[in-house]
């Protein structure tokens, strides 16, 4: 089961080798996944990804995309895979669970508005 980080916007999990690994999707790492599936709106992507419509090419870039991320916030250059490795990663700890992990972190990546609404109904922002 993924150990998760809210807070973070990040799932965790360990590796078929036993290496800690995550998932991270910040707003650089949701552009970068757009460029890479060729201009493909990230609202679509994960449209897709929730349905099930999605192609194993795009959870690829996905996977490789997140454990990038998390590899940088973490400051672990070691963990930086490319598409292929991502893949490898992925099959190893079995494409359900790591399918599974990729909603987990994308619902992560975009906090409920509601929480920072105040008691007006309006999201804060600096300055208030």
């Amino acid at each position: 089961m993924a150990e998760t980080a809210p807070a973070r916007s990040e799932v965790e999990f360990e590796d078929s080798n036993g290496k800690t690994r995550g998932l991270r999707y910040d707003f650089n790492a949701l552009v970068e996944v757009e460029d890479k599936l060729g201009g493909k709106p990230f609202g679509q992507i994960a449209a897709e990804l929730g349905a099930g419509m999605i192609s194993f090419r795009d959870v690829r870039v996905l996977f490789m995309v997140g454990l990038n991320c998390y590899a940088n916030e973490h400051d672990n250059k070691k963990l930086i895979v490319k598409v292929e490795q991502s893949g490898r990663v992925l099959q190893g700890i079995g494409v359900r669970k790591g399918i599974q992990f990729l909603n987990d972190a994308i619902k992560y990546a975009f906090p409920d508005v509601e929480e920072d609404a105040d008691e007006d109904g309006e999201g804060e922002t600096e300055g208030k």
